[in-house]
């Protein structure tokens, strides 16, 4: 695939993530909906924002690094648009089912039935594949054909459920049954937590044996997902084996795991040169916060103005929420930038402090020192060769 045509399929995947972003919120605050819950608070803003953050990692690998890496960066974006898909699904179905009239309704509903799949098996592989993209265990091709055969199941069977849907019950199956598939839809939602548990736990497995079985560059390179991996799948499996009144607890701290996965493998990534990938991806992921965090503030502010002022939520909201996302634009962006150069590009904040040390020693020094001065050049754009001219005084 030339270049060219990576850079537009990735420009159109970056848009379709922005714009389904935007009706996953619209989907979950829009028709003068109020969510008092927390879950239902963070629900919009964390999908939002993972989805951004897993599309614009994928695509930045895909376009930036090797060979090697480009399919965990197509695993990624995968992951990225499953959950972007899904979401948009519940998001309107939800609406449907209430009564609102959203335009193809009945199958967004539908397609939130099976479309998650997706997310679930780009993590797996994720997991399974990273740094290399190649399964170099048989326990990890086991992993990978297993992870396949769920996904595909559920693609064959979940669409064709007979009557109302899983996810949304009070929406009736758009599609008409397949004798054969359908009869296997039952069957297939009975045994879907264990297979799910099962490939989580496989999943974790695999990273643990890559660890083990890889040299120190290997080990430093997937330490950051080992310790992810074990901290999403304690939380998967307690949210399923858990009681109802603990499972919904559990299930807003898995919310905030989401993104977890894509930014350890920018981290990697970043820290270990992988994929010769170096600001770009640091850019991506401090834009990717900000995005969120301002859209975490508008979201704030538009359901603090409907609960404290009701009679003038929608004006009211709208405007304080747009000057107030707007104001925090610029700080916002600073103050992040700092912190993922800190975390994940060392070099551009050692040099950049390098620089600010200088021009603080510049402003007290008696007379100027060209010793330094080669000093601080070798330590930031480190130059083969360097002159420093001097006019006659």
């Amino acid at each position: 695939m030339s270049d060219r045509w990576n850079r537009v399929c990735a420009a159109i995947v970056l848009l379709i993530g922005v714009v389904g972003s935007g009706v996953v919120l619209y989907a979950s605050y829009g028709f003068g909906r109020v969510h008092p819950t927390v879950a239902d608070l963070l629900a919009g803003a964390v999908t939002s924002v993972t989805t951004l953050i897993f599309v614009g990692v994928g695509v930045v690998i895909v376009l930036r690094g090797h060979d090697r890496g480009r399919l965990i960066g197509r695993l990624l974006v995968l992951s990225g648009l499953g959950l972007l898909a899904s979401s948009v699904g519940s998001g309107v179905g939800s609406l449907y089912q209430d009564g609102h009239p959203v335009p193809l309704g009945a199958w967004a509903a539908w397609t939130d039935d099976w479309v998650w799949v997706l997310l679930l098996l780009g993590v797996w592989l994720t997991l399974i594949l990273f740094p290399d993209g190649r399964a170099s265990t048989r326990t990890a091709r086991v992993a990978v054909a297993l992870g396949l055969a769920v996904a595909v199941t559920v693609l064959l069977t979940f669409p064709f459920t007979p009557g109302n849907l899983y996810d949304l019950p009070g929406v009736a199956n758009p599609v008409p049954p397949v004798p054969v598939l359908s009869a296997l839809s039952g069957p297939v939602h009975a045994a879907l937590i264990p297979l799910m548990l099962g490939m989580f736990v496989l999943s974790a497995v695999c990273v643990v044996l890559r660890y083990r079985g890889g040299g120190p560059e290997i080990r430093a390179q997937i330490r950051w997902l080992g310790w992810s991996t074990l901290v999403t799948v304690l939380f998967v499996i307690a949210q399923n084996v858990l009681p109802a009144p603990w499972s919904d607890a559990v299930s807003v701290a898995t919310l905030l795991t989401m993104p977890v996965l894509p930014v350890v493998v920018a981290i990697s990534v970043l820290r270990y040169r992988l994929y010769d990938i170096d600001r770009l991806l640091s850019r991506t992921v401090s834009y990717a916060l900000l995005t969120g965090l301002v859209v975490a503030v508008y979201v704030g502010v538009v359901a603090l103005a409907s609960v404290l002022v009701p009679e003038a939520s929608g004006s009211l909201g709208v405007a304080v929420a747009t000057l107030a996302a707007v104001s925090l634009v610029r700080p916002l962006r600073r103050r992040l930038q700092d912190v993922v150069d800190r975390r994940f590009d060392r070099a551009r904040s050692d040099a950049r402090r390098t620089v600010a040390d200088y021009a603080d020693r510049l402003r007290t020094m008696d007379t100027f020192q060209e010793d330094d001065l080669h000093d601080v050049l070798s330590r930031t754009v480190a130059p083969t060769t360097a002159w420093l001219w001097q006019p006659n005084r």
